[in-house]
Protein backbone atom coordinates (compact mmCIF):
# COMPACT_ATOMS: atom_id res chain seq x y z
CA UNK A 1 0.00 0.00 0.00
CA UNK A 2 2.97 2.64 0.74
CA UNK A 3 4.63 1.74 -2.52
CA UNK A 4 1.16 2.44 -4.28
CA UNK A 5 0.79 5.49 -2.10
CA UNK A 6 4.47 6.83 -2.91
CA UNK A 7 3.86 5.98 -6.52
CA UNK A 8 0.77 8.35 -6.82
CA UNK A 9 2.11 11.24 -4.88
CA UNK A 10 5.19 11.40 -6.93
CA UNK A 11 3.65 11.09 -10.14
CA UNK A 12 0.86 13.75 -9.24
CA UNK A 13 3.72 16.33 -8.63
CA UNK A 14 4.82 15.18 -11.92
CA UNK A 15 8.03 13.16 -11.32
CA UNK A 16 9.10 10.08 -13.33
CA UNK A 17 9.44 6.74 -10.98
CA UNK A 18 10.44 3.68 -11.82
CA UNK A 19 10.22 -0.23 -10.13
CA UNK A 20 13.19 -2.22 -9.95
CA UNK A 21 12.43 -5.60 -11.60
CA UNK A 22 12.42 -7.96 -8.84
CA UNK A 23 13.05 -7.49 -5.33
CA UNK A 24 16.78 -7.93 -5.49
CA UNK A 25 17.59 -3.90 -4.79
CA UNK A 26 17.67 -2.63 -1.85
CA UNK A 27 15.51 0.70 -3.38
CA UNK A 28 11.88 0.64 -4.02
CA UNK A 29 11.64 3.07 -6.65
CA UNK A 30 13.99 4.83 -8.82
CA UNK A 31 12.69 8.66 -8.87
CA UNK A 32 13.70 10.82 -12.55
CA UNK A 33 13.63 14.06 -10.96
CA UNK A 34 15.04 15.62 -14.50
CA UNK A 35 18.70 15.80 -13.72
CA UNK A 36 19.01 13.47 -11.01
CA UNK A 37 17.80 10.17 -10.87
CA UNK A 38 17.51 9.12 -6.76
CA UNK A 39 17.04 5.95 -5.34
CA UNK A 40 13.96 5.51 -3.17
CA UNK A 41 13.55 3.37 -0.39
CA UNK A 42 9.96 3.04 0.73
CA UNK A 43 8.70 2.40 4.96
CA UNK A 44 5.88 3.02 6.51
CA UNK A 45 3.76 3.23 10.24
CA UNK A 46 0.00 3.35 11.24
CA UNK A 47 0.95 2.75 14.81
CA UNK A 48 1.69 5.55 17.59
CA UNK A 49 4.68 5.31 19.67
CA UNK A 50 6.04 7.48 22.45
CA UNK A 51 3.63 10.00 21.31
CA UNK A 52 4.81 10.27 17.42
CA UNK A 53 5.80 7.52 14.73
CA UNK A 54 8.34 5.18 14.16
CA UNK A 55 9.55 3.85 10.90
CA UNK A 56 12.19 0.99 11.42
CA UNK A 57 14.47 1.56 8.64
CA UNK A 58 16.98 -1.88 8.74
CA UNK A 59 17.42 -4.38 6.37
CA UNK A 60 18.76 -7.13 6.13
CA UNK A 61 21.49 -8.67 3.97
CA UNK A 62 23.32 -12.25 3.47
CA UNK A 63 21.40 -13.38 6.67
CA UNK A 64 21.73 -10.31 9.39
CA UNK A 65 19.19 -8.17 10.49
CA UNK A 66 19.08 -4.44 11.45
CA UNK A 67 21.71 -3.10 9.17
CA UNK A 68 21.64 0.48 8.71
CA UNK A 69 21.39 1.97 4.94
CA UNK A 70 24.16 3.43 3.11
CA UNK A 71 24.91 5.10 -0.10
CA UNK A 72 25.49 2.05 -1.64
CA UNK A 73 22.24 0.79 -0.73
CA UNK A 74 19.97 4.47 -1.57
CA UNK A 75 19.45 7.92 -1.31
CA UNK A 76 16.20 8.39 0.15
CA UNK A 77 14.01 7.19 2.45
CA UNK A 78 10.63 8.40 2.15
CA UNK A 79 8.72 7.42 4.98
CA UNK A 80 4.93 7.41 4.85
CA UNK A 81 2.50 7.54 8.08
CA UNK A 82 -0.20 5.76 6.35
CA UNK A 83 -3.45 7.55 9.27
CA UNK A 84 -2.33 10.75 8.08
CA UNK A 85 -1.70 10.25 4.62
CA UNK A 86 2.05 11.88 5.45
CA UNK A 87 5.33 11.79 3.74
CA UNK A 88 8.82 12.41 5.06
CA UNK A 89 11.34 12.57 2.48
CA UNK A 90 15.06 12.04 4.23
CA UNK A 91 17.90 11.98 2.45
CA UNK A 92 20.21 8.88 3.76
CA UNK A 93 23.14 11.47 5.03
CA UNK A 94 20.09 12.66 7.30
CA UNK A 95 19.57 9.17 9.17
CA UNK A 96 23.31 9.12 9.89
CA UNK A 97 23.89 5.16 11.21
CA UNK A 98 20.54 5.33 13.27
CA UNK A 99 17.92 2.31 11.83
CA UNK A 100 14.72 4.15 12.67
CA UNK A 101 13.21 7.37 12.83
CA UNK A 102 10.68 8.68 15.31
CA UNK A 103 8.25 10.67 14.05
CA UNK A 104 6.11 13.80 15.47
CA UNK A 105 3.91 15.65 13.04
CA UNK A 106 1.41 16.83 15.68
CA UNK A 107 4.72 19.25 17.32
CA UNK A 108 4.79 16.78 20.64
CA UNK A 109 8.64 16.79 20.60
CA UNK A 110 9.69 20.12 20.37
CA UNK A 111 13.05 18.96 18.97
CA UNK A 112 11.62 16.62 16.58
CA UNK A 113 15.16 15.63 14.10
CA UNK A 114 13.18 14.83 11.11
CA UNK A 115 9.87 17.10 10.44
CA UNK A 116 12.02 19.52 8.34
CA UNK A 117 11.90 16.24 5.81
CA UNK A 118 8.18 15.94 6.02
CA UNK A 119 6.25 16.58 2.81
CA UNK A 120 9.90 17.85 1.32
CA UNK A 121 9.20 16.56 -2.11
CA UNK A 122 10.88 19.98 -3.41
CA UNK A 123 14.56 18.24 -2.18
CA UNK A 124 14.27 16.00 -5.52
CA UNK A 125 14.36 18.84 -7.42
CA UNK A 126 17.36 19.74 -6.02
CA UNK A 127 21.27 18.49 -6.52
CA UNK A 128 22.53 15.60 -4.21
CA UNK A 129 21.40 12.46 -5.70
CA UNK A 130 23.21 9.86 -7.42
CA UNK A 131 23.70 11.38 -11.29
CA UNK A 132 23.10 7.89 -12.72
CA UNK A 133 23.56 9.18 -16.34
CA UNK A 134 26.61 10.21 -15.69
CA UNK A 135 28.19 7.18 -14.17
CA UNK A 136 26.80 5.48 -17.16
CA UNK A 137 28.67 8.17 -19.30
CA UNK A 138 31.84 7.16 -17.11
CA UNK A 139 31.51 4.03 -17.95
CA UNK A 140 31.35 4.07 -21.47
CA UNK A 141 35.71 5.02 -21.43
CA UNK A 142 35.26 7.97 -23.12
CA UNK A 143 38.77 9.80 -22.48
CA UNK A 144 38.75 13.14 -21.25
CA UNK A 145 38.49 16.14 -23.77
CA UNK A 146 35.99 13.30 -26.22
CA UNK A 147 31.61 14.49 -25.92
CA UNK A 148 29.80 13.11 -22.67
CA UNK A 149 26.97 11.04 -24.05
CA UNK A 150 23.88 12.92 -25.05
CA UNK A 151 20.39 10.95 -23.40
CA UNK A 152 16.97 10.94 -25.03
CA UNK A 153 14.96 13.30 -23.08
CA UNK A 154 11.85 11.23 -24.44
CA UNK A 155 11.03 9.27 -21.15
CA UNK A 156 10.11 6.31 -23.04
CA UNK A 157 13.35 5.95 -24.61
CA UNK A 158 16.19 6.10 -21.72
CA UNK A 159 19.03 5.56 -23.81
CA UNK A 160 21.89 7.16 -24.83
CA UNK A 161 21.10 8.78 -28.50
CA UNK A 162 24.30 7.29 -29.97
CA UNK A 163 22.14 3.89 -29.74
CA UNK A 164 18.97 4.43 -31.21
Amino acid sequence: MAEAAFLHKAVSLGFKVTKPWGDSERYDFVLDAGERLWRVQIKCTAAVYERGFRIQAPHGIYGKSGVAYTAEDVDVLAAYIVPLDMWYVVPLDALGRSTSLQLYPDGACQHARFEKYREAWDFFRGSGGRDLRAEADASTGAADGEPAVEWDRDPRRRVPLSLQ
